[in-house]
């Protein structure tokens, strides 16, 4: 949020120079103080979507005012404004991202890329007609932009981590469904799962705690052997002893806790201390 503030304070600056070397005009409310003033009230997602959109329709060109003439840079800037804007709209459809909690990282990402493209946008419908002046203004703004897009960039990775491991969670639970009826599974699907975990732990990627609702114990039960599995395959990795037996030592991480996936999920929800009854259930899991 540093950074975004002080860029948006350089572009007020910025304006503020401009205006005043300028012939004077009635006053108006200054667009970027607005926005900076958005930002730090901390403006929720979709009003700031909305006013975004609302301010690159009145900065269309045949929206600008006869007098003023755009510059080619100025055009690119607003282009690449409104693409990103749209990206962003997409994303506050995606699943992953809404199933993500008010306090996520992600908000404040997609937070500050809206703001930040609300400030271009906004600022484009108050542009000088002076072409030095603009070209001055694009300076600013390309900066912003690229604010804009980086954040933009880590929210797309990181959604795409998120409904890659949402799969691998429902892949392993679906196959921990089968061995808990006792149904036979080809090793294809878990080998597959656990050559990616030890390539993670050979490149030294970082730990991803995975977790899953108890209300479906399988996916409980899959997020959790997936954290075992990842654990244990960089205890091993390093390991000559175990170079043989990679792969095994992590499918049996995958499938140790399967018993799991027959314990009632009102066990699995309960808070503070079991009684002795769904001690039974619980323990009972090691057995099935």
């Amino acid at each position: 949020m540093t950074d975004t503030k002080e860029l948006l304070q350089k572009i007020a600056a910025l304006r503020l120079r401009l205006n005043s070397s300028s012939e004077p005009t009635t006053p108006a409310p200054d667009p970027v103080r607005a926005v900076a003033e958005k930002v730090q009230r901390g403006t929720v997602h979709n009003t700031l979507i909305e006013s975004s959109l609302r301010a690159a329709q009145a900065s269309e060109p045949a929206a600008v005012a006869p007098s003023l003439r755009m510059t080619s840079r100025g055009m690119r800037l607003l282009k690449k404004g409104r693409e990103i804007l749209q990206a962003l709209r997409k994303i506050t459809d995606d699943s992953a991202y809404q199933e993500a909690s008010d306090a996520d990282v992600l908000g404040a990402w997609h937070h500050d890329a809206t703001a930040l493209i609300e400030v271009v946008l906004r600022t484009a419908q108050a542009f000088p007609s002076s072409v030095s002046a603009q070209l001055r203004l694009c300076d600013g703004l390309d900066v912003v932009i690229a604010e804009a897009e980086e954040r933009l960039v880590r929210l797309t990775n990181k959604l795409g981590q998120r409904r890659q491991t949402a799969t691998q969670i429902d892949v392993l639970a679906d196959l921990l469904r089968s061995l808990a009826l006792k149904k036979p599974i080809g090793l294809a699907a878990l080998q597959a799962i656990a050559d990616g975990i030890l390539a993670d732990a050979t490149s030294n990627a970082p730990l991803r705690f995975l977790s899953a609702s108890p209300n479906d114990p399988a996916r409980f039960a899959a997020a959790h052997s997936l954290n075992v599995a990842q654990v244990l395959a960089r205890l091993i990795v390093g390991d000559a002893q175990w170079l043989p037996q990679q792969q095994l030592a992590v499918i049996a991480a995958l499938v140790h806790d399967v018993g799991m996936t027959r314990v009632p999920p009102e066990v699995l929800l309960s808070q503070g201390p079991l009684a002795p009854e769904q001690r039974r259930l619980i323990e009972k899991h090691t057995t099935i």
